[in-house]
């Protein structure tokens, strides 16, 4: 996209200038479509949102939108509005856990639980005995992410946080930060998500590609300020997009499903709800494109019950990239970091049961899970033991 700025009272500054934006216009268009269409934000006219869409592989900013009615020198939500992500938090916990070599097949005891002056309950107050990671991540299970944050500890999730580029800002030191006590904003989300959705990489958002004088001399290049600095391993992003997958698939975000030519294409991604319904958030990557989207009240107050973020955020999610998908010299691509690994046989597929994460044998509760070879079930045998045994 092209703006020429020749505003007169800008143009002893800007004169003859073209600033190129990394904005595609088609995805824009879908993006303020989606905002304008959702059934939530047009029949309560405090609720607002914000949606960023980024290419994880270069950095370059898609598509966004600040408000539901945004105009330029408003308050842009994308990029400056700080709330707690919800439950879309937990996937760093989950790839925390990952790089210490814990599988998704490793079942942990959901049951009351105490840390010193919290007990953290699920979101319909149930508690469910014995289960998976892959189950919890598809429930968006809250008691299993605090035990398991308990185990590997806060600063493994520090860092990961760090290592995908956010600066600053309140990092909790306690285990509420498993359900997503952080204060963030969108555009550290897909900070975050674009490291795992391009297989491990930082990147660095970007919202202008190039700009050049009157006299065609390019004085600003985008290139020059991209940066793609190796921050996670492939298998473990691998094993951490396989899970997101299933919470699409088969867990709460399933309201998030986009389809091509009748095919679900392939996706990732994450709910996220904070308490008593304040923000509410779907999070989520395609192979070539994060989008984080928002909602909320401005004052922060609850959004009433029922507002979660499979069905506030979830649906623009869903719209906008239904548009995206069909638009015309779109790819959609593979998550080519699981297919070359599997193809290596350095990952396998096994079909394991949900609750006991061992290998299947009766069809019930069954689920394919990705594994590191030598850390996948043999046969009725769960591997992965050692250090948890209080948990499982």
């Amino acid at each position: 996209r092209i703006l020429k700025i020749d505003d007169s009272d800008q143009k002893a500054l800007f004169d003859g200038y073209k600033i190129y934006t990394t904005v595609d216009l088609d995805m824009q268009r879908a993006a303020y479509k989606a905002f304008h269409n959702n059934y939530n934000l047009k029949r309560r006219e405090s609720l607002n949102g914000a949606l960023i869409s980024m290419d994880p592989n270069t950095g370059f900013v898609k598509a966004m939108v600040g408000g539901k009615n945004y105009k330029k020198g408003d308050f842009n939500r994308a990029l400056v509005s700080t709330r707690q992500p919800g439950s879309s938090f937990k996937p760093f916990i989950y790839l925390a856990a990952i790089q210490k070599g814990i599988p998704m097949n490793t079942v942990i005891e959901d049951s009351p639980f105490t840390t010193p002056g919290w007990s953290p309950n699920n979101f319909d107050r149930k508690f469910r005995g014995s289960m998976s990671l892959l189950k919890a991540v598809e429930i968006s299970n809250n008691v299993v992410p605090v035990k398991l944050l308990q185990l590997i500890g806060i600063d493994s999730v520090e860092k990961i946080w760090r290592d995908v580029g956010v600066e600053g800002g309140d990092f909790p030191k306690d285990l509420t930060l498993a359900l997503g006590s952080i204060t963030t904003n969108p555009i550290s989300m897909a900070k975050g998500y674009a490291a795992i959705a391009n297989g491990g990489y930082r990147v660095k958002p970007l919202f202008i590609y190039k700009i050049e004088n009157k006299y065609g001399e390019v004085v600003y290049d985008a290139k020059k300020e991209q940066e793609k600095v190796k921050v996670f391993q492939p298998e473990d992003v691998a094993l951490l997009t396989y899970m997101l997958e299933s919470a699409v698939k088969f867990g709460t975000g399933q309201s998030a499903k986009v389809f091509k030519n009748g095919q679900l294409i392939p996706e990732a991604g994450k709910t996220g709800t904070t308490s008593d319904y304040g923000s509410a958030w779907f999070t989520g990557y395609t192979p070539t494109l994060v989008t984080i989207v928002y909602v909320g009240n401005d004052n922060n107050k609850s959004m009433g019950g029922g507002m979660t973020g499979g069905a506030a955020a979830a649906p623009i999610w869903k719209n906008y990239m239904q548009s995206v998908v069909n638009l015309e010299g779109f790819e959609v691509g593979n998550f080519a970091f699981i297919d070359d690994y599997l193809k290596s046989k350095d990952l396998s597929i096994k079909d394991i049961d949900l609750k006991t994460g061992l290998l299947d044998t009766d069809n019930v509760d069954k689920r394919s899970a990705l594994f590191k070879i030598g850390t996948e079930p043999i046969e009725s045998q769960n591997k992965y033991k050692t250090g948890l045994e209080g948990f499982i």
